[in-house]
Formats: structure tokens, sequence, C-alpha cells
């Protein structure tokens, strides 16, 4: 479950990052 837990944080955060990064890049 640990392993699954951290996949899916490290998932989020990409995602994360991805959004802002088209956000930034959009303005």
């Amino acid at each position: 479950h640990a392993g699954e837990l951290v996949v899916g944080w490290v998932t989020t955060s990409e995602s994360s990052l991805l959004y802002v990064f088209f956000f930034f890049a959009l303005c």
C-alpha cells in the first residue's frame, strides 16, 4: 500500500507541475 501511495503522490505532483507549467506558458 505504501508503494501505491508514493506512486499516487508522485503522479499527482507531476500533474500539478504540468498544470503550473502550462499556466505560465499560456501567460
